[in-house]
């Protein structure tokens, strides 16, 4: 999630010098922004290296990005050794920021319910420190030589999570599942062997056990670090160069795969929907749904992917509503980007437009074809946005509220299984129309 923020503090200020210490070696290696990294094992190396004690360089500004707060910032307001300080919790959607130099403390809270979602609050957050941020856009935050075979298609599969065992009938199941259709080209699934030898067994016996399910045709290989039997979390980004589809619990692998480009399908619980990444290619599945729907869902994401949409035939109807609602989303993203500017009259009718398209196109998500349908079970869709009074819009102390409301929401409509899968579809519609045309 952090992964962005040394780009867009590069962006804001161009001459700065940044310096990442992290627990994890090698993790940062590839981040853009970053000019050095360096390592601790310890608290108290952490804490010699925020006040610039040796061997460490002083800095102008220290900024502590964690997911829990760590709740040093009264500490460092009676510490001159640290100039400025920064301290920022995702979890609690806050930030603190001292300025020792000035003797001012600063706060920021991301104001609830609106921007929950883990990657929009951190983006609310960096643009109250006055950086610029892009919570949608991932893939200029770390440097990569994608090395994807054009023929086959490649799927890297991690099961691994700290949240949970996972279960090896459900994953082979899945596996099977997947391997047993037609995707437009031949399948290769790269297994994660994990962090240790528990996870290397599990997917030793996860290779055996979907072999013995799935077309012959089908290719499994186990993922590994250089002459070790398991897979270390930096080598994690070199199988996702070589892969077009992550299929995933909700680990490491969901975040660090829109960094790559790929295509991720996440098997998540869905109280933790405020860690879907808003990445255009990130889906998120239920764990407690059955796992043949799953695998449905997942199948009708595959073959776009496979087959570029070439061969996903819809009804003339769904693709037309599913291109009013495109065009009506773009519409009111593009007058509620910046609120300060929007006319409330404006925005009123674009939002009422955009609500009739939005209620047009998923009216009937109980009756499409169960893959289609199994796509669209990440959350109630029905619940998405009511109508807003019209007071809301010509009264100028509550447009401001109203915008925040409406951006909020888009946030959550651009965030879910269904916009993103419409996104697919209309490419797909698009590419076929092209290919026609040139013929």
């Amino acid at each position: 999630m952090f992964f962005r923020a040394p780009s867009w503090i590069k962006q804001c200020c161009p001459g700065s010098h940044i310096t990442v210490l992290s627990a994890y070696e090698q993790l940062w290696d590839r981040v853009h922004g970053v000019d050095e990294t360096l390592y601790y094992d310890d608290y108290p190396v952490l804490i010699r290296a925020m006040r610039g004690d040796e061997p460490f360089e002083k800095a102008d500004t220290v900024i502590l990005a964690d997911f829990e707060k760590p709740g040093l910032f009264a500490a460092v307001c009676d510490d001159s050794a640290i100039t400025r300080y920064v301290e920022i919790s995702t979890a609690t959607h806050s930030a603190v920021m001292v300025d020792n130099q000035n003797r001012w403390l600063h706060v920021a809270q991301v104001p609830a319910p609106y921007f929950a979602n883990y990657y929009f609050s951190l983006g609310r957050l960096f643009a109250w420190l006055g950086v610029p941020s892009r919570p949608t856009e991932f893939y200029d935050a770390m440097h990569h030589t994608p090395s994807r075979a054009a023929d086959v298609l490649t799927i890297f599969v991690s099961p691994f999570t700290s949240k949970y065992d996972p279960s090896q009938l459900f994953w082979s199941h899945l596996l099977g599942t997947l391997g047993d259709q037609d995707f437009g080209r031949p399948v290769k699934f790269l297994l994660d062997t994990g962090a240790n030898f528990a996870t290397e067994r599990f997917a030793h016996a996860l290779r055996r056990s979907v072999l013995a399910r799935t077309l012959e045709a089908v290719e499994i290989e186990l993922s590994h670090s250089e002459g070790a039997r398991i897979l270390r979390l930096p080598d994690v980004f070199r199988e996702l160069e070589k892969s077009d589809v992550v299929i995933c619990a909700d680990s490491f692998a969901a975040h660090a795969a829109p960094l790559m480009g790929c295509t991720t399908l996440v098997i998540a619980a869905q109280n933790l929907a405020n860690w879907r990444v808003p990445h255009a290619s990130s889906f998120y599945f239920s764990a407690e749904a059955p796992v043949d729907e799953t695998g449905a869902g997942m199948g009708q994401i595959l073959r776009h992917v496979g087959a570029s949409g070439a061969s996903v035939g819809y009804s003339d109807d769904f693709v037309r509503q599913a291109k009013e609602l495109a065009h009506a989303t773009h519409v009111l993203q593009k007058q509620t980007a910046n609120g300060h500017d929007a006319r409330g009259d404006v925005v009123h009718t674009t939002y009422n437009e955009f609500l009739s398209a939005y209620e047009s196109f998923t009216a009937d998500l109980n009756l499409w074809p169960s893959p289609v349908r199994a796509v669209a079970s990440d959350r109630v869709y029905s619940q998405l946005s009511p109508p807003l009074n019209a007071e809301s819009f010509h009264d100028p102390q509550r447009l401001p509220d109203a915008m925040v409301y409406i951006q909020d929401q888009l946030n959550r409509w651009n965030n879910s299984n269904v916009r993103k899968f419409v996104a697919l579809v209309l490419e797909g519609c698009e590419s076929a129309t092209e290919r026609g045309a040139m013929r």
